[in-house]
């Protein structure tokens, strides 16, 4: 009886051992970067989504869709005039919930449609909600044509102790092809893994 308690108790003391070992030599065989990133965009017709998955999956950040607590409507003409009125307003929409833990966060890539020469009032609403002081925040956009509007500028106005780095604009009609052209600026700008 003696012997299988004095077993039983090696056992427990080793697998104790092997488990503190291995948590130790774990961060010292780790490949992951310092900081932790996070994409934040809003898109109302999927094409920034698709651009936003992309950068995701090629530098392993995180992914958050912001969404409105009313959301908008489908029809395109109609979403036209609201975008319009909305834009000129510098209207902040209400939205559905907002990233969690931004503080683990070092580099925030944020992505929307260009609308009326910048990015969509869910965007105002994040940038004037969420304090990105001493983040780096990476804009980009889709667009039909007018590439990043006067975006960067409004970024760097609603969050002047970010460092916001100059954006990448990816035509609407590209977004879902655009895999070349979104990995080629990501090195370019020292963004990936």
């Amino acid at each position: 009886m003696r012997t299988k308690l004095l077993c039983l108790l090696l056992s427990v003391i080793g697998l104790c051992g092997c488990n503190s070992t291995n948590a130790q030599k774990q961060p010292k065989t780790s490949n992951v970067k310092s900081g932790k990133s996070l994409v934040v965009f809003f898109s109302w017709g999927g094409n920034t989504r698709a651009v936003a998955e992309k950068i995701g999956q090629l530098t392993g950040a995180d992914e958050f869709e912001l969404q409105l607590a009313v959301p908008y409507t489908t029809d395109r003409d109609e979403i036209e005039e609201v975008a319009k009125r909305e834009v000129r307003d510098k209207h902040i929409p209400k939205l559905a919930s907002l990233p969690p833990n931004m503080e683990q966060y070092d580099v925030i890539y944020i992505g929307s449609p260009c609308w009326f020469n910048t990015f969509a009032p869910p965007v105002r609403t994040f940038l004037s909600t969420v304090d990105l002081s001493g983040k780096k925040v990476v804009p980009f956009m889709t667009h039909g044509g007018s590439r990043m509007g006067q975006s960067v500028q409004e970024i760097r106005n609603l969050a002047p102790k970010a460092d916001v780095t100059e954006g990448l604009a990816i035509r609407e009609s590209n977004a879902t092809n655009a895999e070349k052209e979104i990995s080629a600026w990501l090195k370019k700008n020292n963004l990936t893994k």
